[in-house]
């Protein structure tokens, strides 16, 4: 062969190899192998780098709103105004997914919410959220309901999130946080039921079958909502911040691998668009990348669903708690602070025992994971704290 035939033919050669490698298939596997190692990868660049990359992303007000009363007022106040204006961005969204999720965060007082909506006319389009569950907020209405955490009070957390959906003001992480919160509660009254069948936690509701499935029914109906979206960020690649802001990204994917981790332990045979490690490894390194104050959190969540499935290796728990491992002595700040405090729960709350970093899930996980016990036994973890 001639040197000018060669040089011709090697053109076309890589040009046709390139048009191979852009085509949509092979993007696809491209994805989803990158998804499926990403978590050991992020591990890798974690134990290389312990101080993650700042982020410029304005997400303090967010942290703000969880942590304080005038935070949360602060964002009550802008998404009111953006409701007002008719604006409906990606920022707009998040605004409304934290201003409920101060449920969680203000000790389950419902009222806090509920007032504020029923304060502002404008926000009337949330009061759809009543018929979700009438009879509860009959209650609220009466204020018949615990402003402490109660079953009714999530359930008015969970329709103010539907209620959010319905409306067009839902992104990524209000959809994943449905549909993961539905799970957890219908994975927590199988455990509740199955207790009471060997004559423990007896003054506990007494849940019936009809209740599980009605939530694990309402599960999957978000989980197949938030499944497009889900898809093109973990599966494609595409991240589209004008749709769902980071915070969301990180939250919404996060939620969308806890809730087929509890329906899996429930033994619900569901066909995801994604499976949980990839939705957990895509959350993690996104976090990692734009948001690293949530990339231990992540990794927490990703532990403590571990635990809950079947079969689950020590490899892989250690794996998913090893950013931890590489922090050393840090400030007690932030999640860090959490679990290193959860020490000292003493609480007799079931519900509460299957939060991520309760002291529950902790002392499960250092029961597994040697190197994890050793870091809670150098940040101030005692012993006796295991038993």
């Amino acid at each position: 062969m001639d040197r000018g035939r060669f040089q011709i033919n090697k053109a076309r050669l890589v040009r046709r190899a390139y048009k191979f490698l852009r085509s949509p298939r092979v993007l696809g596997l491209i994805v989803v192998l990158c998804a499926a190692g990403s978590t050991l990868g992020y591990y890798w660049i974690y134990r290389t780098n312990t101080n993650p990359p700042p982020t410029t992303h304005p997400t303090s007000r967010y942290f703000e709103s969880l942590s304080s009363f005038e935070g949360a007022r602060a964002l009550q106040d802008s998404f009111l105004q953006n409701v007002r204006e008719n604006i409906k961005t990606a920022d707009t969204k998040a605004d409304l997914y934290f201003i409920l999720k101060r449920y969680v965060y203000n000790g389950g007082n419902i009222y806090e919410i509920y007032d504020y909506i029923e304060s502002h006319p404008e926000l009337a389009f949330l009061k759809e959220a009543e018929s979700v569950y009438p009879y509860i907020f009959e209650l609220i209405r009466s204020r018949r309901v615990s402003h402490a955490y109660s079953d009714n009070g999530m359930y008015a957390y969970l329709a103010y999130l539907e209620a959010a959906e319905r409306s067009g003001y839902a992104d990524i992480a209000t959809i994943g946080t449905a549909a993961s919160q539905y799970a957890k509660m219908a994975y927590y009254k199988t455990y509740i039921r199955r207790e009471q069948r060997e004559g423990r936690l007896l003054t506990y509701p007494r849940y019936t079958e009809k209740a599980v499935e009605a939530d694990v029914l309402a599960s999957q109906n978000f989980l197949a909502k938030a499944g497009q979206s889900v898809s093109r960020l973990v599966r494609d690649g595409i991240i589209n911040t004008a749709e769902n802001n980071p915070l969301s990204i990180i939250n919404g994917t996060e939620a969308y691998g806890s809730a087929l981790r509890y329906l899996s332990a429930l033994g619900i045979s569901i066909s995801p668009v994604v499976s949980a490690r990839e939705a957990y490894a895509f959350s993690a390194a996104y976090a990692y990348r734009t948001i690293p104050q949530l990339y231990l959190s992540v990794s927490l969540s990703n532990a403590s669903t571990l635990l809950i499935s079947r079969p689950t290796s020590a490899s892989e728990l250690r794996n998913a708690i090893y950013p931890f491992l590489t922090a050393g002595k840090p400030e007690q700040t932030g999640i860090v602070g959490i679990v290193i405090r959860a020490r000292l729960q003493n609480t007799t709350a079931r519900f509460r025992d299957f939060d991520v970093a309760s002291k529950r899930n902790i002392v499960a996980i250092a029961n597994i994971v040697p190197e994890f016990k050793n870091w809670l036994l150098i940040n101030g973890w005692l012993e006796n704290d295991f038993k």
